[in-house]
């Protein structure tokens, strides 16, 4: 698996901080993601500056994007064949020329307080890839932050034998509920049928 890291500006890939290997390239995303040989099994994250009018600070990109660009690149995205990730604040733009990719929104705090940011993804999202965006809102995932981290103390407090028995029911439980859900859906498509 590779990650790649595109920016225009030279000053924001300086400051880039990743806890994987990431190759940084400075160039047009526009561009980058037009040409790029996809496979299909590509994830494509995009944070572009944000809609000026969606802004509540008056903060400006050294390379910020105009309404027209915003729109050319979700045309771009439209077209590619692999799975996709936007994110931005709430936008009647990005709503209807994402019409019909899934969203979902988040309460995240940036520099001028608490907001709502929102995701524009085009495949479905059956579980959280990240165990540090699990939860409704900031509080929630904090709860779940301080719950994993004494887990994780008790857990590795316990026996080996415990550890291994412990890990093994987790996984089976895991299996069974995935299981249930697949059934699940594919009942609710037979249903549709």
């Amino acid at each position: 698996m590779k990650s790649i890291g595109i920016d225009i500006d030279p000053a924001a890939l300086k400051k880039f901080e990743c806890s994987y290997p990431v190759d940084l390239l400075n160039e047009c995303a526009h561009n980058f993601l037009r040409n790029y040989d996809y496979t299909g099994t590509e994830l494509v994250y995009c944070d572009p500056p944000y809609l000026l009018s969606t802004r509540t600070s008056q903060r400006r990109y050294r390379f910020d994007y105009t309404k027209e660009q915003h729109r050319e690149l979700l045309e771009i995205l439209k077209t590619l064949p692999c799975n996709i990730i936007v994110s931005g604040y709430r936008s009647l733009l990005y709503d209807d020329l994402l019409a019909d990719w899934n969203t979902i929104e988040l309460q995240v705090m940036n520099q001028g307080g608490v907001r709502t940011e929102k995701l524009w993804f085009n495949f479905t999202a059956n579980r959280v890839h990240s165990a540090k965006f699990a939860g409704r809102n900031f509080t929630h995932r904090q709860c779940i932050k301080r719950k994993v981290e004494r887990w994780k103390k008790n857990y590795a407090a316990m026996p080996h034998a415990e550890r291994v028995a412990i890990m093994a029911g987790l996984m089976e439980a895991e299996s069974e509920m995935s299981k249930d859900l697949a059934g699940n859906r594919e009942a609710a498509l037979n249903g549709l049928n």
